[in-house]
């Protein structure tokens, strides 16, 4: 018997401007913990809910108005801010990104909002019911699963202080074994509990990342982290290095809003900390997708994998790509999404088509052919098709705006696409040699074994039967289109375990998503140019649920529980993704989870390397070129010496060339006295005879610097 917990009736109104008044009170007064708590709900959820309520959206399911109001307030904060930082600067006023400015603004904006929200939704905005339908199985399963994010938080904590991976490994462990669970008890379980698990999960291993390092972690990430420095430091946006960065107003913007409000005292966990925020709500997009063709259990699954892609779970270490799929998720989402009116499909379509765009390129293009060829292909078979969700409009308007946004803004964007294609079209020549493809592809193909290491065949063959699983969905749903697709002469599923056909637009887009996969992995140069795991994540949010409907076909034709068969894949999946299955054997693949990990060395800052980075920064000549032994060294310079890119070179040590100027070593280059250059460690005493011609000008021990 269900158990309902109602709020009942309340004044939205009334809570919305104390919410409104308090937040502006802590922020004045700079009260702490509850500036930063008020501060995330001011910007995360209070713009999200009064589109809502003026939209009248306020009906839909709980998961639906959860992941619309993280994703159109977060839209909302980068488009007005960017618009307010124009504005100001018009008129010659360079802060525009100041506390106090800017908080006069958000309120005025959301008192606009909330007066639209009266005027088009007087009831709601005055009072509506909250209801939360959950039975005695589902409150223990919401109560274990909001326990994980604790454990994550506890669990990286001991690792940090005292090497001990234990408790993560527990967490790791677990997370599969409450998803073997919820299968197990899916008819005790009301669908309520699926999204607010799902959070919990997300949340849970993106805070492993997130907190592992009093330091940013990750690759281009030190690089997006100088653009927020600098943006914050400057107290506007504006093009800082005629870079593609420039164009991301996730990386540059978006941060130096939230930092300004709620003013986070270490500005790198703060920076990690956002995307971990909003990006532990992207599987949702997957979950509601699903569920509306696969019901909530299955698209529960579906969501589980998606949550599985390993570049989704180092989401705080990829900002801009990340927060970009989370919108493109959104975008797909509401395109297919039932209950909502036309007008507000295009409205909610074409916001998250411009938040993707400033967000990310690449993430952008993926999206342009995605809808174009998708288009393209609906034309062969159109008299199969319902009106279409897919427009020439939608895809015309993503075309345009991305252009003016990258050509106009940044025209480096386009020169790097017309390169990309270029290159992409000259790698066919090399298209049966496999060291023209990504390192990444080794382990899926079964090159790159590492000695001793036969776990990996394990991951290559969870990830195939993945692939396996999608493809026997894409091509189950094309055998039998009549009792799969939604057409114009058969609307109800029948004799199907569907819960809702699939539009046509959505099976020609999959089908598309397959094919942009299929592409990564088979054509040389697009396996290089362009991180695959990156277009594994994006193609996933479309391609989740034709592996469930690939587990379930599957399990009809063995006789097996269709759970089974998914879970048999999954478990692995994830166990292999988060590296918890080396770790038990004793390998250490990654510091998230060991401080052992080989990469660990010359990936995680400490505050040693820190401390030299900044004191080059103030003692350096501006115009001075640095070089550096290796790629890792020289981040250090960006993120922590918020050096400019321009002024790094770390080729010239590696060939013993001009090294006329500075030279910073990191602790992987003093300590461990080795150098990383394209995956290969070198020992740094081969190459004395650059250090001997300079005089070492600082040193404490872990850095050091020449001259």
């Amino acid at each position: 018997m269900h158990k309902k917990i109602t709020t009942g009736l309340t004044s939205n109104g009334v809570l919305i401007f104390l919410l409104l008044f308090v937040a502006d009170i802590s922020i004045a007064l700079n009260v702490p913990i509850l500036r930063q708590i008020l501060g995330i709900i001011l910007l995360t959820v209070l713009p999200g809910l009064l589109i809502l309520i003026t939209l009248k959206l306020d009906k839909l399911g709980i998961a639906e108005r959860i992941v619309l109001v993280i994703g159109t307030s977060v839209a909302f904060l980068m488009l007005f801010g960017w618009a307010l930082n124009q504005l100001l600067l018009q008129f010659n006023y360079t802060k525009p990104l100041a506390t106090g400015i800017l908080m006069v603004a958000i309120n005025l904006a959301l008192i606009f909002l909330a007066t639209g929200a009266y005027l088009r939704n007087k009831k709601t905005f005055f009072s509506s019911q909250h209801r939360l339908e959950i039975n005695t199985t589902s409150g223990w399963f919401v109560l274990i699963s909001s326990a994980l994010p604790l454990v994550s938080i506890l669990g990286t904590n001991l690792l940090n202080k005292t090497g001990n991976n234990s408790l993560l490994l527990v967490l790791l462990f677990a997370i599969p074994i409450l998803v073997v669970f919820f299968s197990i008890f899916n008819r005790r379980i009301s669908p309520n509990t699926y999204p607010l698990s799902l959070i919990m999960i997300s949340a849970a291993v993106l805070f492993m990342f997130w907190l592992r390092s009093d330091h940013i972690l990750g690759n281009d990430i030190n690089s997006e982290y100088y653009f927020f420095q600098m943006t914050l430091n400057n107290g506007h946006w504006a093009i800082i290095g005629n870079s593609s960065l420039d164009s991301c107003l996730s990386i540059s913007l978006l941060p130096a809003i939230f930092q300004s409000i709620i003013h986070f005292s270490g500005s790198e966990y703060l920076f990690k900390g956002v995307y971990a925020l909003i990006c532990a709500f992207a599987p949702l997009t997957v979950y509601i997708i699903s569920k509306k063709y696969v019901g909530e259990k299955f698209g529960f699954l579906a969501a589980f994998y998606f949550l599985s892609q390993s570049s989704f779970l180092l989401a705080p270490g990829s900002a801009r790509t990340n927060l970009a799929i989370f919108f493109f998720g959104l975008g797909i989402m509401i395109l297919f999404l039932d209950n909502i009116t036309n007008t507000n499909r295009k409205a909610l379509f074409l916001t998250f088509i411009v938040a993707t765009v400033v967000s990310h390129y690449s993430t952008t293009y993926i999206f342009f052919f995605l809808l174009f060829l998708t288009l393209i292909l609906s034309l062969v078979v159109k008299k199969y098709s319902i009106p279409k969700s897919v427009t020439w409009a939608s895809v015309a308007f993503l075309a345009v705006f991305g252009f003016l946004w990258y050509s106009q803004l940044v025209p480096v964007n386009y020169t790097l696409a017309i390169h990309f294609v270029q290159h992409a079209l000259i790698s066919f020549q090399n298209f049966f040699v496999q060291e023209a493809r990504a390192s990444d592809l080794g382990y899926l193909f079964g090159y790159g074994i590492k000695s001793g290491v036969e776990l990996i065949w394990v991951q290559s063959a969870a990830t195939w039967l993945s692939f396996l699983l999608i493809a026997i969905g894409v091509l189950g749903i094309f055998i039998k289109y009549k009792d799969m697709l939604l057409t114009s002469n058969r609307i109800s599923p029948t004799n199907t375990f569907l819960h809702s056909k699939f539009e046509t637009d959505y099976f020609i887009m999959g089908i598309v998503g397959a094919m942009i996969l299929v592409a990564s992995l088979v054509i040389p140069w697009v396996s290089v140019g362009y991180d695959l795991i990156r277009v594994y994540e994006q193609t996933a949010i479309i391609l989740s649920v034709f592996l469930v409907v690939g587990g379930i076909l599957l399990s009809r034709l063995i006789r097996i529980n269709g759970h089974v068969i998914l879970l048999t894949i999954l478990i692995p999946y994830f166990l292999f993704t988060t590296f918890a299955a080396y770790e038990v054997f004793g390998i250490h693949e990654t510091y998230i989870l060991s401080s052992q990990s080989p990469s660990g060395d010359y990936e995680v800052i400490n505050d040693q390397e820190t401390a030299a980075a900044q004191w080059l920064k103030g003692n350096m000549d501006g115009t001075t070129t640095i070089h550096t032994p290796d790629y890792y060294s020289g981040n250090i310079l960006i993120s922590q010496g918020l050096i400019s890119e321009s002024l790094i070179d770390n080729i010239n040590f590696y060939y013993h060339s001009d090294t006329t100027g500075y030279i910073y070593l990191s602790t992987y280059n003093v300590v461990d006295h080795k150098l990383m250059v394209n995956s290969q460690a070198y020992d740094i005493l081969k190459f004395t005879d650059v250090l001997n011609k300079r005089d070492k000008i600082y040193s404490n021990g872990s850095s050091e610097i020449y001259k």
